[in-house]
């Protein structure tokens, strides 16, 4: 079954939020029916490995701020766009 690691591959190509969740969860459906684990399994583990030394690159600079210890700040509301309505499902 080629059509999971064709869609695991298409991981890197999107954006945090999206359709990433989907397409890891139909990846790993595709394993379920026969599809090769270690072609379906690095480009989602490289995304979850990316995604979590970005987290800690975050928690770092945080720290260093100072601002850890203030409480967390407005959020920006200016960067919701309808393209970012359109990928989190409209749900402000």
């Amino acid at each position: 079954m080629l059509a999971g690691p064709r869609l695991a591959a298409l991981l890197p190509a999107f954006p945090p939020i999206g359709p990433r969740p989907m397409l890891a969860t139909a990846a790993g459906f595709c394993v379920e029916r026969g599809a090769d684990p270690v072609a379906c399994a690095e480009p989602i583990l490289g995304s979850v490995h990316q995604d979590l030394l970005d987290a800690l690159e975050f928690a770092r600079r945080w720290t260093a701020t100072g601002a850890a210890e203030e409480e967390l700040p407005e959020p920006d509301e200016k960067i919701i766009d309808d393209a970012l309505l359109a990928r989190i499902d409209g749900d402000v």
